[in-house]
């Protein structure tokens, strides 16, 4: 075990990515840097990650900050919770812990949005606690190393490489160590084609003296991804357009869009439509013609959007409208935060003058 600890950290001092969140140890951008890698590959972090800071450069200015504007700053990065899981972190750290970080695995992960993997990344890179990480990486390199045959994204096989890592996991350097182990399988212990010509800990690797690299992490067979479909409603009013607010508690929460509404199928007549729109938005509206379609692939389905001009026909609408709305012109749309596959439609519906491309 000390041979496979001792080879990768001097792997990693020789070969370690020069990333930002590298070169500091104030908690706060390490904090930063690990809830937006969450799910997010590291070259899409590091633009993000500088932005970021450039506006918010403490824990006290990012526990001020208002929700649409911490959600315009995360625009694009995707999982919008997590932005807003941090800011409440921020205000518990300011406002409960008075400033101070967490010193221990197990109290970072009290805190809002900071699960195990998050916990044992903070705890032993911030706090040099000897606790132990697994992501998608780590399981990877361990499935590989100690021949693990029970499928990585199942309880039994995660929990198998949680028992590895928490008994490597070494006393001396335990941030590096993890860092390491990541580095590892993001740069040479690749899911396809690793290059095990080059990895410091080929000698222990069970899988590699099998011949069957290729073949693990096994994984269980994941479910066929559902396919979901969109109408929005372009809505003009003297030359401004209707946006509504998604609700905070759900998916894309507090972020920006057209009207938008589920529908079953893209065969729908207008009127089926239009009808769609008056029960899930308290919206009465005619439809005039398509004038855009977008598609977007999230985490656990597949979205096609499509934009339709439209007419407003109820007067009422400050009383029926369920959401929080604002009617805008073209030229502020760009001050809202809104989700990836609207910026699609925008994309479309604007021409390289700003103006709508509507007849």
């Amino acid at each position: 075990m000390r041979v496979i600890q001792q080879s990768l950290l001097a792997w990693y001092d020789t070969n370690s990515r020069d990333l930002p969140w590298r070169i500091t140890s104030d908690p706060y951008k390490i904090l930063v840097s690990e809830i937006m890698l969450q799910q997010t590959r590291v070259e899409t972090v590091i633009p993000y990650y500088h932005r970021f800071l450039e506006s918010l450069p403490n824990i006290k200015s990012l526990a001020n900050i208002d929700d649409q504007t911490l959600l315009k700053l995360w625009e694009g990065l995707g999982y919008y919770r997590r932005a807003l899981n941090l800011k409440r972190t921020a205000q518990q750290i300011v406002n409960q812990l008075n400033c101070s970080f967490p010193s221990s695995a197990e109290e970072w992960e009290k805190l809002p949005g900071i699960g195990r993997y998050t916990a044992g990344a903070l705890g032993s890179i911030v706090n040099g606690e000897q606790t132990a990480l697994v992501d998608g990486n780590v399981k990877r390199v361990y499935a590989r190393m100690f021949n693990i045959e029970l499928p990585v994204n199942e309880k039994n096989g995660e929990d198998a490489v949680w028992d590895i890592a928490n008994n490597l996991v070494p006393a001396g350097r335990p941030g590096d160590y993890n860092q390491a182990l990541m580095e590892l399988g993001a740069t040479v212990c690749l899911s396809r084609n690793p290059s095990c010509s080059i990895c410091p800990v080929i000698s222990h690797c069970k899988a590699f003296k099998l011949g069957i690299q290729d073949k693990l992490p096994a994984r269980k067979k994941k479910k066929s991804v559902p396919q979901r479909t969109a109408a929005s409603a372009i809505i003009q009013r003297e030359e401004k357009f209707l946006l509504l607010q998604r609700p905070t508690n759900g998916m894309l929460g507090g972020l920006w869009e057209l009207p938008t509404v589920i529908i079953p199928h893209l065969d729908l007549k207008y009127q089926e439509i239009e009808a769609i729109f008056d029960s899930q938005l308290n919206l009465k509206i005619k439809i005039i013609k398509l004038e855009a379609s977008a598609r977007h692939a999230y985490t656990h389905f597949k979205i096609h959007n499509l934009a339709f001009s439209s007419q407003l026909i109820a007067q009422d609408s400050r009383e029926r409208l369920r959401h929080p709305y604002k009617w805008i012109d073209k030229d502020q749309i760009s001050g809202f935060p809104v989700h990836v596959v609207q910026q699609k439609l925008f994309a479309q519906l604007f021409d390289s003058q700003q103006k709508l491309s509507l007849q």
